[in-house]
């Protein structure tokens, strides 16, 4: 490990909007996606999520490979994952106005 640590606030955002979450793992455990949609955002396995976590806003912007979720052991200290967001919200549509009368 390099020593480089996350501050501040555990959620964050890029320009789409999308809010990525740490998941709150410890680390001692292996919390890869049997899927293998997962990637190791750097060599020791510290920071992990999907590929546009890794390339967009972990701290190395790239990734080291899929984190395998076979590995027997503890990876992931900083696990991040896209947050489900609320759509937008639709205002009330109003009923078409009357076109006037001659």
């Amino acid at each position: 490990c390099d020593g480089q640590e996350s501050g501040g606030s555990d959620d964050t955002s890029n320009d789409d909007g999308n809010v990525w979450e740490d998941q709150g793992h410890d680390g001692g455990s292996n919390p890869c996606n049997e899927d293998r949609t997962d990637y190791c955002c750097d060599f020791a396995c510290t920071y992990c999520g999907p590929e546009d976590y890794c390339y967009n806003q972990s701290p190395w912007k790239s990734h080291m490979g899929i984190c395998d979720p076979d590995h027997v052991g503890g990876v992931c200290e900083n696990y991040y994952q896209l947050v489900d967001q609320p759509g937008p919200t639709q205002s009330p549509t109003s009923p078409p106005s009357e076109p006037p009368t001659p």
